[in-house]
C-alpha cells in the first residue's frame, strides 16, 4: 500500500480493554476475540462483585482482574442450575474455569486471569481461594 493510500488507525486506549459482559452487543466470542486481541498491552480487564455467600449482595467487594485466557463455552451446556445463573449474572465456578454469562449470548470461560497485586494464576487456583463466595458480573451503569 502507498503512502497515499495508507488509512489511520486511532491509539488504542485503556479504556477500550474493559469487558462488560452486560452490554447486549457482545456475545462470548465477540468477548473471547477481545481478549486475544489485546493481549500483551494493554491486556483486558473485568470487574466482579465479591461476597460471602452468607453476606447481603449489597455488601459485595469489586474485585477488577486481569483476563489472561479464555475460550468460549457453548450456549446449550450446563442447563438448570446454569440458567438460573445466567439469569441472575451470577458467574458458576467450575473445576477448571469461571463461566461468565454474556449478555450478548454463551458463555466466556475464563481459565487464566491475573488478580491486583498478584501474579497470573490458573482459574482453578484463583477458585480454591473463593471457597464461600458467590461471584457476580458488576452491573456497569450508562449516564
Amino acid at each position: 500500500e502507498s503512502y497515499g493510500e495508507a488509512s489511520h488507525a486511532a491509539k488504542v486506549s485503556v479504556e477500550e480493554s474493559e469487558l462488560d459482559f452486560c452490554d447486549g452487543e457482545l456475545s462470548a466470542r465477540r468477548l473471547h476475540d477481545k481478549v486475544r486481541g489485546f493481549a500483551g498491552w494493554p491486556g483486558t480487564k473485568a470487574t466482579f462483585a465479591v461476597r460471602k455467600e452468607t453476606e447481603a449482595a449489597a455488601d459485595a467487594k469489586e474485585v477488577s482482574l486481569k483476563i489472561v485466557t479464555t475460550r468460549v463455552g457453548g450456549e446449550g451446556e450446563g442447563e438448570g442450575d446454569d440458567a438460573a445463573a445466567r439469569a441472575a449474572g451470577t458467574v458458576v465456578i467450575r473445576k477448571d474455569c469461571m463461566r461468565v454469562p454474556c449478555a450478548g449470548g454463551g458463555w466466556l470461560e475464563i481459565t487464566e486471569l491475573q488478580p491486583p497485586g498478584k501474579k497470573a494464576m490458573s482459574a482453578r487456583d484463583y477458585v480454591n481461594g473463593l471457597k464461600g463466595s458467590v461471584v457476580a458480573v458488576k452491573k456497569t451503569t450508562t449516564s
